[in-house]
């Protein structure tokens, strides 16, 4: 998968951190995000569903397509204990 990483994360440790956790998400590395999540951590994907602890992770596949071709982090944004990103992922015939 070609990963085109935002521009803007470079001076922000907690928004380079928010861009990184998305791309062991979207890339279904579930070891390493394991290491990177709380234990009640919640993942909310707009129009698809929320997924709700680390333990339940896995479940993002249930919501997306697995075959994805790239990658496209615009931006990567936090403020306390939350983080958002807008991204645009791309498959053999979807666009999400």
């Amino acid at each position: 998968m070609k990963i085109n990483l935002s521009p803007t994360c470079g001076n922000s440790p907690k928004n380079k951190f928010v861009q990184d956790y998305t791309v062991k998400l979207l890339s279904f590395d579930f070891d390493n995000l394991a290491n990177m999540s709380a234990e009640n951590v919640k993942i909310l994907i707009p129009d698809r569903g929320l997924i709700q602890g680390k333990a339940n992770l896995i479940d993002i596949k249930k919501y997306l397509i697995t075959d994805m071709n790239v990658l496209t982090i615009d931006s990567a944004i936090s403020h306390g204990k939350y983080g958002a990103v807008l991204c645009e992922i791309s498959g053999n015939e979807k666009e999400y």
